[in-house]
């Protein structure tokens, strides 16, 4: 919403339309972490016409609420409307524009194509040309060589993508310099180990044919992604990811599948459902009864009685 920097395209809210087609099936979610670069503010609001929806929500609120004090500095912003206008945004979208243009000048003069969008904080960039094949290890693994180069970028597989190759990299930051500096070390790195992989895989090839004339049927044959002697396939689906020099990718290597494999989602049903299921289960309400909290607190007994009673539905 107020991340667009492109002064020629304007923001059009779906609450700005005279008519929705489905207002009780239109909902619009908002935070402060991106329009204002607050990710460690853990706020945001739902707007919504649909009752029943605000009503399931309401139940999960007391496990969700915001602090106090978070709220108290959220107001304070908000309240300053003078130099969000004035000041915040107009400085932000520049920052913005600069940044993205830096980034798509250097991805043009590298040759890879990119989705140019004159809003948000990240760039979706084609990478699909240094991929050994079009699978999501391979893709995996181009990951794991920015990784040895210092740069964290988010694999298409994360969110979902149907095609492998393509990553999302973001240019709100102020050591972008640094960052592309690294991302072309990485692309050149990666393209040096494939073409030395595949030279290597085809001269053992070549050689060991030489020296087996047994096999010259076989040698008609040379296939640059067969297993060299005395390596397995899985040893080649590493080729790619060198050994580091230290033990910091051998910890990673464990959680590398989990931190960007795409999570199974769960309806709003479905987790309702898990916590109805864990109240009644849980043996806490028996043994803490209304009337034991009688007479350590009196005040709270009717309180107790009504969640008791809810919790039993």
């Amino acid at each position: 919403m107020l991340t667009v920097f492109d002064e020629s395209v304007t923001f059009h809210s779906v609450l700005s339309l005279d008519s929705l087609p489905d207002p009780l099936r239109t909902h619009v979610m908002w935070g402060l972490s991106k329009d204002f670069a607050m990710s460690g503010i853990r706020a945001g609001t739902l707007y919504t016409e649909n009752r029943e929806l605000v009503e399931a929500l309401a139940q999960l609120g007391c496990f969700h609420g915001i602090p106090g004090t978070v709220q108290h500095q959220v107001a304070q912003l908000l309240q300053d409307r003078a130099w969000i206008d004035n000041e915040f945004l107009p400085e932000n979208r520049r920052r913005l524009k600069a940044a993205h243009s830096f980034l798509t000048g250097e991805l043009r003069s590298m040759g890879i194509p990119f989705l140019d969008r004159p809003a948000a904080l990240f760039v979706w960039a084609d990478l699909r040309e240094y991929l050994q094949e079009s699978s999501f290890q391979e893709e995996l693994n181009l990951w794991r060589c920015f990784l040895r180069h210092n740069v964290l970028l988010s694999c298409g597989q994360a969110f979902s993508c149907s095609t492998p190759g393509w990553f999302r990299i973001v240019f709100a930051d102020q050591h972008l310099h640094l960052g592309m500096k690294r991302f072309r070390e990485a692309l050149k790195k990666n393209e040096e180990k494939s073409t030395s992989a595949d030279t290597s895989a085809i001269k053992e090839t070549v050689d060991k044919c030489k020296n087996s004339p047994t096999e010259s049927d076989n040698a008609a044959i040379v296939n640059s992604t067969s297993p060299p002697d005395g390596k397995s396939l899985d040893q080649l689906e590493e080729r790619d990811s060198p050994a580091p020099d230290t033990d910091l990718l051998s910890a990673e290597g464990l959680v590398l599948l989990d931190c960007q494999a795409p999570k199974p989602a769960e309806s709003l049903e479905s987790l309702i459902g898990t916590l109805r299921n864990q109240i009644r289960s849980s043996d806490w309400l028996e043994k803490n009864t209304p009337e034991l909290s009688a007479g350590e607190d009196p005040e709270i007994l009717d309180v107790f009685k009504a969640l008791l009673h809810r919790a039993r539905k």
